[in-house]
């Protein structure tokens, strides 16, 4: 753990970014598909994701996990850029979840980002709320990112905790594949039984 710590936090004060730009320089654009700071300013997200999950307590399980979330995104130099998201999630075990998180991205390069995404879960359907949902990632160019994610939750006043492993798709991907699951839940939902 303390080597995994060590690495992150050097991938992170990347020496190479020591003279990153003041926030001044940024690019004024408002971007579908983010950027580093010499293309946008900022960037709307929409991101779309999948994956299979673990079961409570770490336990393996057919648990498969899909989620949405839609946001904002500013740079604030050429190395950092902070924003927040919305996001709905749902998970064959315990049904959706829908919450806000904050994001940190450090860009390793204009189009390769690393996010750190802490969220709290504001509304479940089988839990008691409030809960934790954190998630990181690797942007590549905006539009795909493999992932993981941790859910922490309360029921019958014990936490339990569950892992993910998937895709993220962002942008114009993120979008299509948002209205794609859409429209999916709304003709299961429709379906009659």
């Amino acid at each position: 753990m303390r080597w995994t710590m060590l690495a992150l936090f050097c991938l992170l004060a990347n020496p190479a970014r020591a003279a990153d730009a003041p926030s001044d320089s940024c690019s004024s654009h408002l971007c579908f598909r983010p950027q580093d700071c010499s293309h946008c300013g900022s960037a709307i997200l929409i991101w779309t994701y999948a994956g299979p999950g673990t079961g409570f307590a770490g336990r393996w399980s057919s648990n498969w996990k899909v989620g949405i979330e839609a946001g904002y995104l500013t740079n604030l130099n050429e190395g950092h850029a902070m924003g927040f998201t919305l996001f709905a999630l749902y998970w064959d075990e315990t049904g959706s979840e829908f919450g806000a998180r904050f994001v940190y991205r450090r860009w390793l390069s204009s189009q390769v980002g690393l996010d750190l995404a802490p969220g709290i879960v504001l509304y479940a359907d089988e839990q008691q709320v409030p809960g934790f949902s954190g998630q990181v990632a690797l942007d590549l160019a905006g539009l795909i990112a493999p992932m993981a994610q941790i859910d922490m939750v309360r029921e019958d006043d014990q936490v339990h905790w569950s892992l993910m492993g998937g895709i993220r798709t962002g942008s114009y991907l993120g979008f299509g594949a948002g209205v794609l699951i859409m429209l999916g839940a709304i003709a299961y939902a429709t379906a009659p039984d």
